[in-house]
């Protein structure tokens, strides 16, 4: 199992920041846990001496409530069985007589405070015992718990000597005061104290087996860890405990016969996964999807966009050399990932998903040589790379070359205006088409031909949206058309205006290019800004029949052709009659539906149309 040694290779390589407690760019935290770790969300922080002497305690605050704790197998995986964790655990298994301040207590609720403090006492009383674990036990050995967080109001008791919380069962952790002139110790990211407690852990008697991801023996896992893709996520990779629904039976009398899997093993996959996934993963709706760098190097993500790989730069209008500028960005960017890595650097790509609340399972698995992996992401922007609109923090619209990013295509492609953005209304779809287009990065085919005729049909419609994000998904649509030609009929087509091309669908966007440019130099700028032109009306009707419609859209723009000056005037009309000169005639009159190369000539006019009036060359006959 490839991705089995990937991931072990992550945690190894990663070792050194075991217990180190980050932030994701939400602000919570995460860590990759040592072996026999795991995390609570601690409500209440007590803080002892190293005598076992009470000091204070508080409640804690909602974003510092992330605590690293030593676990064993059972713990980590328990549900109604007394199955204390070593050190820091709830009231419920802490507190002495803790039954006498609950209602409905459980018959046997004076056993989970007894086997917590035998199993502390065992760990104390060993060879990897630590001051830690001493204070501790000391403390709740003298069963003062319950009154000393009564006193500082930690919790409250009601009427009856009931806890009056919402949460009867608050997680409690520990600072050791060690003495006055020094802050507490903070006792959950005490790398001593963890090392301690996986000493301890692995000399605990127990038969080795063989691991079948490793080849090696270990001690056999049983229960493997949860939370995966996030801290309330009980799917699990690995599980056989089904003894009624014939997950084995009929083939094997026990499932150790059909697979076994070594207990550090599963402690190393699957806090590797935990620790990547809140590092970098994404999660879209169901599916959480990671990818990472064997040594742990940064490296651009294939659903990134061009700006943000590059850097946004802001471009009014194409120029001769547009192509050649994004290319030395481009590739200078590249080259600088690709000269941070190491000779044998791979890409890993994982993407999971769970049917069930319960079983969680891999629906992606790529991984591909480093330096293949970006080639395939140049490829991809250099193939879809067109003029797309960007807008700073002022709302000025200003223009890049290159591709956007998967979700915003998608947005483009499927979305429907919410406010004055793009937004997916199914959370369903990012994912689903997330996972069409990403073979067409990382392996090179072809994009399905329903994304780009989807694509297209939604920028012929400009009625349905606001002109900013009409002009969003016109660009989106040129890029996948422009891909999609390179693909199927091996053209190359660029942002520049191309005056030679006689291809019908390409002559009859360029002729909609200058209808619509002719009817906008009438507007107002101040009054007009939302009005849209005959040629945007009729653009969904031109798409399907360009030539019949082309003849009532000829006929709309007189008007506003004689409102021009006679120079503004003489230049439109040489526009039009340059492209109908290069028709042949039985194409002209064919009303077959255009393909997506008419959104390339119609874009590609417009901005020419655009540069031609600023530089006032509009003045020749």
């Amino acid at each position: 199992m490839s991705w089995v040694n990937d991931l072990i290779s992550l945690y190894d390589s990663n070792s050194d920041v075991a217990g180190k407690i980050f932030s994701d760019r939400n602000g919570k935290q995460y860590t990759l846990f040592p072996l026999y770790h795991s995390s609570a969300m601690a409500d209440i922080e007590v803080t002892i001496t190293s005598n076992g002497t009470f000091v204070t305690a508080a409640l804690i605050e909602k974003e510092n409530k992330f605590t690293v704790i030593p676990v064993t197998e059972e713990s980590n995986s328990r549900t109604a069985n007394v199955a204390p964790h070593p050190l820091f655990d709830t009231l419920l298994y802490l507190a002495e007589g803790y039954g006498k301040v609950i209602r409905d207590s459980k018959k046997n609720i004076n056993d989970y405070h007894r086997v917590y403090m035998q199993r502390l006492w065992e760990w104390m009383m060993s060879a990897y015992t630590h001051k830690t674990v001493r204070a501790v036990y000391l403390y709740l050995q003298s069963g003062s718990l319950l009154n000393d967080l009564t006193e500082v109001k930690a919790i409250t008791l009601d009427d009856k000597g009931f806890i009056a919380d919402k949460n009867p069962k608050p997680f409690i952790r520990f600072l050791i005061a060690e003495n006055d002139s020094e802050e507490p110790v903070r006792s959950w990211e005490d790398r001593s104290l963890q090392e301690s407690w996986i000493q301890y852990y692995r000399s605990m008697e127990r038969p080795e087996v063989l691991d079948y991801l490793t080849g090696r023996k270990q001690r056999e896992c049983v229960s493997h860890p949860k939370k995966i893709r996030n801290d309330g996520d009980s799917a699990k990779l690995f599980s056989g405990a089904d003894k009624i629904n014939f997950t084995y039976r009929g083939r094997f009398a026990a499932k150790s016969e059909a697979v076994t899997i070594g207990e550090e093993s599963s402690q190393k996959i699957h806090s590797a996964l935990n620790w990547i996934i809140r590092k970098q993963g994404k999660a879209l709706d169901s599916m959480t999807l990671v990818v990472w760098e064997s040594s742990n190097k940064d490296i651009p993500s294939w659903d990134d966009g061009t700006a943000d790989i590059i850097g946004y730069e802001s471009q009014e209008e194409t120029d001769d050399d547009t192509n050649e500028r994004l290319a030395k960005r481009f590739y200078s960017s590249l080259y600088g990932y690709e000269n941070e890595l190491p000779v044998d650097s791979k890409v890993h790509l994982m993407a999971f998903d769970a049917a069930t609340p319960g079983r969680l399972s891999f629906t992606e698995y790529k991984t591909m040589q480093t330096v293949h992996y970006l080639d395939s992401i140049k490829k991809w922007h250099e193939e879809c790379a067109w003029t797309h609109p960007n807008f700073d923090n002022d709302g000025k619209r200003n223009y890049y070359i290159g591709v956007p990013g998967i979700k915003k295509i998608v947005e483009a492609v499927y979305g429907t205006e919410d406010g004055k953005k793009l937004k997916i209304r199914d959370d369903k779809l990012y994912p689903f088409y997330m996972k069409r287009l990403l073979p067409c990065i990382w392996n090179g085919t072809k994009i399905p031909a329903d994304i780009v005729l989807s694509s297209v049909e939604r920028a012929s419609m400009p009625q349905c949206y606001e002109w900013y994000n009409w002009e969003r998904v016109l660009c989106t649509a040129c890029s996948l058309v422009k891909k999609s030609r390179k693909e199927s009929k091996k053209e190359e087509w660029d942002v520049a205006l191309n005056k030679e091309c006689k291809d019908r669908s390409y002559l009859y966007g360029r002729l909609l290019a200058i209808a619509d440019r002719i009817e906008y130099m009438t507007y107002d700028k101040e009054k007009d800004y939302k009005r849209i032109t005959n040629a945007k009306k009729y653009m969904t009707a031109f798409y399907q029949r360009p030539y019949g419609t082309w003849q009532i859209i000829e006929r709309n723009i007189q008007p506003y052709l004689n409102k021009l000056g006679y120079p503004e005037k003489r230049f439109m009309e040489n526009q039009l009659e340059e492209v109908y000169q290069l028709f042949d005639e039985e194409n002209f009159q064919n009303n077959k539906r255009l393909e997506g190369l008419y959104l390339l000539g119609f874009h590609s006019q417009s901005f020419e149309l655009k540069r031609s009036y600023k530089n006032n060359e509009n003045t020749e006959e």
